[in-house]
């Protein structure tokens, strides 16, 4: 596989290095539409989570954002 664990370490969250290790492994088994698929629901999962981190240190823009995606 041409991903390690080293390369994981861009993502900051456990569960987002669990979620790309899976849409790896589909695309290693040649599973391209399953890992497309996947792939846009960990950019979307990604960057909801970074928006939530951001809410939690404070930043007053990601706090509204954060709001208005709950609703």
């Amino acid at each position: 596989m041409l991903f390690d664990d080293k390369d994981l370490s861009i993502f900051e969250n456990d569960e987002s290095k669990v979620y790309f290790k899976e849409i790896v492994q589909l695309y290693y088994s040649q599973n391209y539409r399953s890992s497309i698929m996947m792939l846009y629901s960990f950019v979307i999962y990604d960057l909801y989570m970074k928006l939530q981190t951001m809410a939690n240190e404070g930043d007053d823009k990601a706090t509204k954002n954060s709001q208005k995606s709950t609703i």
